[in-house]
């Protein structure tokens, strides 16, 4: 697919006078490719969601990012727990009913608990729809045989 959006950017950049190498115009419409039919073109694109097993992250909305700053991410006294919670969070993040009643440390850790038990995934696995819900397809996780860094992760909860 040649972009209508780079043939117009070659046609003005010919007519100023350069000649663009066939790396640079694959560049271009690379580029015009990605704004033409990237995430944020249009009011009507989706929020990102990620499976994970039995799973369904979503992309974190207002009122869940409210809720994990104004009670979630206290309520963890552990690394684990904290990623956990906010697995949780993302998991829930269309479901602010349910956020909302869940203020005390010792319900949210409770609430986790009983989630976690259904959950038919793995932490890694959880990171990675957590980290492509959050940042897209711009995020790269380490080596399938290399353990994720919780500490480094729970960098970018923030």
């Amino acid at each position: 697919m040649f972009s209508e959006l780079a043939k117009n950017d070659l046609q003005q950049l010919r007519e100023q006078g350069f000649s663009p190498t066939d790396e640079e115009i694959i560049a271009l419409n690379d580029l015009a490719v990605q704004i033409e039919i990237g995430k944020d073109t249009t009011v009507a694109n989706h929020p990102r969601f990620a499976y994970a097993g039995n799973v369904v992250f979503h992309e974190p909305t207002v009122g869940a990012l409210e809720w994990w700053w104004d009670y979630g991410h206290d309520a963890a006294w552990t690394s684990r727990g904290q990623l956990h919670t906010h697995f949780f969070m993302l998991a829930h993040a269309r479901d602010i009913e349910l956020l909302s009643t869940l203020k005390r440390p010792c319900d949210i850790n409770k609430a986790v608990k009983v989630w976690l038990k259904g959950v038919g995934a793995t932490d890694d696995e959880m990171l990675r729809a957590m980290m492509y819900v959050k940042h897209g397809l711009n995020w790269v996780l380490p080596e399938k045989n290399e353990q994720p860094d919780s500490d480094k992760v729970l960098d970018h909860l923030h």
